[in-house]
């Protein structure tokens, strides 16, 4: 019974057209890159892993394994994400974006 209510409910908010828009996000940066690292990987693996992809370190993003990174020509921002986010020891590369809260 639960379940076809759930059920009726989701069919009921797509049909009436309840969607949300949000804006589209922009970059903060066209050229800068979000890494986070896991906690094992050492100052020399970083600085491996950032040579290899040939990415600048902007700066560490609080006392996380998270960095701010920039490359060098901003066409290749996702193909550096793409092969940060498959190095061991990544645990994730993103799009430098700024983000705004809707009223």
């Amino acid at each position: 019974m639960v379940l076809l209510l759930n059920l009726f409910f989701v069919t009921t908010a797509f049909a009436t057209g309840a969607k949300k828009q949000y804006p589209r996000p922009e970059y903060a940066s066209e050229s800068q890159i979000l890494v986070s690292l896991e906690a094992k990987v050492t100052e020399d693996e970083r600085q491996k892993i950032f040579k290899k992809f040939e990415v600048k370190e902007i700066e560490k993003v609080g006392s996380t394994a998270l960095y701010l990174v920039e490359v060098k020509d901003k066409s290749l921002l996702s193909k550096t994400m793409e092969g940060l986010s498959k190095t061991p020891g990544v645990r994730y590369a993103e799009p430098n974006l700024r983000l705004t809260i809707q009223k």
